[in-house]
């Protein structure tokens, strides 16, 4: 299954179902592969990045979904990655990394999300 098909169906399922769907796909992709599921939400790949701790490139393969909007406060606009993959170069191994979000409650500002972290060599 490539990944852009996974992300696809797994969005159309049910809430409490998305994690384990996304999960055991990925685990079945990548049998070989170190493979590292999370979701905290301090998990910010940008201020790593931001840190010049790692380099990433928005993984061309699929459409990235991001969320842009207006912080009236501070008068800025703001970016955050809704949907999306990354290939990530740390101390000189490459990972993918697939952030995957949607809401738990309707009409809410709560989501859930998984952040998937593997080797590159296998996602496409």
């Amino acid at each position: 299954m490539k990944i852009k098909q996974l992300i696809r169906e797994a969005l159309s399922l049910l809430n409490n179902v998305i994690a384990y769907y996304v999960s055991q796909n990925i685990a079945a992709i990548s049998r070989q592969k170190a493979l590292l599921e999370s979701n905290d939400s301090s998990f910010n790949l940008k201020k790593y990045v931001s840190a010049n701790l790692c380099n990433i490139q928005q993984n061309a393969y699929i459409h990235n979904h991001i969320i842009t909007g207006w912080n009236g406060m501070d008068n800025k606009v703001y970016e955050y990655s809704e949907n999306i993959s990354f290939e990530v170069i740390w101390q000189g191994h490459k990972f993918d990394v697939l952030l995957i979000s949607w809401r738990t409650l309707l009409n809410s500002a709560f989501f859930s999300s998984i952040k998937i972290c593997k080797f590159l060599d296998f996602f496409y």
